[in-house]
């Protein structure tokens, strides 16, 4: 199967996105948590009902009990929500960290390189005097790592 010039563009935007999906994941986890947290402190701020006196009977119901009912249901549904947010964002990331995997140790220096670090990107030069390789060998490791992906991703 012969892979064109979209698909390694495709992988090697993917690979360059990969940091922000990493740090938008903490921040969707840390949303979540906090979800959690308020929904849990508006649990705990209910009170419970007076048992000492007869209950009062009548055809309605309870408007406190139907608020929080109703609270209950929008915070469940917010953090259902931010679940499915954090779920797709963890799934992303392993997808990637997966495909990596199938490189050999030099290609996912050299991807990782280029392509994953945060601020500027490591020139091939770097490249080679890290690995102890010429330039051109590592642009020819970095094709094979391009098209490996570009089958997994």
């Amino acid at each position: 199967m012969k892979h064109n010039r979209k698909d390694k563009k495709r992988v090697i935007d993917r690979l360059m996105r990969y940091n922000s999906y990493k740090i938008a994941l903490e921040e969707e986890q840390k949303k979540l948590s906090e979800l959690i947290n308020e929904k849990t402190q508006f649990m705990a701020s209910i009170s419970s009902p007076i048992l000492d006196k007869p209950p009062v009977k009548s055809q309605q119901s309870d408007p406190t009990y139907a608020k929080v009912q109703k609270a209950t249901v929008l915070y469940d549904r917010r953090i259902t929500r931010q679940e499915e947010v954090v779920g797709a964002l963890e799934a992303w990331i392993k997808e990637v960290d997966n495909a990596l995997l199938w490189l050999t140790g030099p290609e996912r220096i050299i991807v990782q390189g280029r392509y994953m670090t945060e601020g500027r990107p490591m020139t091939y030069m770097e490249l080679a005097e890290e690995l102890n390789y010429s330039e051109v060998h590592c642009k020819r490791l970095k094709a094979v790592a391009i098209r490996k992906l570009s089958r997994l991703l």
